[in-house]
């Protein structure tokens, strides 16, 4: 579920929910070598590893770790070459978050969470200093986009009143 094509296009990343487990992994197909290679494994069974997103360079994937009830997710990225999860938005109670787009020089992501006002708005995540500057605070239903190609834009959707507009920063 989900797939993703890494930026060469040799690899795709997707979620996966093996026969015998409850819990959603992910795993990537090596399209020229034929060869899977799961990169999630042992998975608490009350999660599940879902919306794989490769960094610009290949060398990293984002994810979002959901809960089961549906009222809390973390964001990871992973390290491909040796599968080192790390946890980038540790928190307190229950709050979404989720991976939209990871900057082009791969520093940074752009997510949506509601954990700045408890609803959804797009902030930008510092990979290695786990903090988020929030683009938006707003009530409404706010949605990441993503970077643009130089990494000195973003761009979000906001569904205001009922109408839906796409904004820059």
């Amino acid at each position: 579920e989900q797939p993703a094509w890494s930026p060469d296009g040799r690899y795709l990343a997707y979620a996966v929910k093996p026969k015998k487990s409850s819990v959603y992994e992910i795993d990537v197909y090596d399209t020229l070598q034929r060869d899977v290679k799961h990169l999630t494994t042992g998975t608490p069974a009350d999660k599940m590893n879902v919306g794989p997103l490769w960094s610009r360079d290949g060398k990293w994937i984002a994810y979002t770790q959901q809960q089961a009830k549906g009222t809390d997710s973390n964001i990871f990225v992973l390290e491909v070459a040796t599968g080192k999860s790390t946890l980038l938005t540790p928190h307190e109670g229950e709050h979404l978050c989720s991976a939209n787009d990871f900057s082009p020089d791969g520093k940074r992501l752009l997510i949506t969470s509601n954990a700045a006002n408890g609803y959804d708005n797009a902030g930008v995540l510092d990979i290695e200093e786990k903090k988020i500057t929030w683009l938006t605070k707003d009530k409404w239903e706010v949605s990441g986009g993503n970077f643009s190609p130089d990494g000195k834009r973003v761009l979000w959707i906001a569904n205001v009143d009922g109408n839906t507009g796409i904004y820059e920063h």
